[in-house]
């Protein structure tokens, strides 16, 4: 129970100064053992100022335990495409922990973004996790400016 409590209390921390992102948002599916499973979105925050382009995604899971999973996502691209999501997927390989996907944080408007996604199994990584996107943003950024 104390582990839980500290693991709140940092997530509130990491919150602070963010911004809440307002709107409805279509879920995020993946894919778990060959079945497409869908994933509710509770909230979307923007980070603060020092984390420009991270956003933490708040999702109601499909199985009763744990009952909220969070993702830490940065923007690699504010307009996706064909062409970006094919770069990405070359650029990152075969880690099988980021995910890369289309989704739109801002609803009201019709741009796609090319989100890189993690999920925070434990909020203690949140600094490591933070570095490692980071970096794999700007190696990205280098590529296609390059190309």
């Amino acid at each position: 129970m104390k582990e839980l409590e500290k693991n709140l209390k940092e997530t509130q921390d990491i919150l602070i100064g963010s911004k809440k992102l307002k709107g409805k948002f279509p879920p995020i599916s993946f894919l778990v053992d060959g079945i497409v499973k869908t994933l509710k979105i509770q909230n979307i925050f923007a980070l603060r100022q020092e984390f420009k382009n991270f956003y933490l995604f708040k999702l109601k899971n499909y199985v009763k335990q744990p009952k909220i999973r969070h993702f830490l996502a940065v923007s690699l691209a504010s307009q996706s495409s064909d062409l970006l999501v094919s770069l990405a997927k070359e650029f990152l390989g075969k880690i099988k922990e980021l995910r890369l996907i289309q989704y739109s944080a801002y609803p009201h408007t019709l741009r796609i973004n090319l989100f890189l996604i993690i999920e925070l199994d434990n909020i203690q990584n949140y600094s490591d996790t933070v570095g490692v996107l980071k970096a794999i943003r700007l190696e990205f950024r280098k590529k296609l400016a390059n190309f």
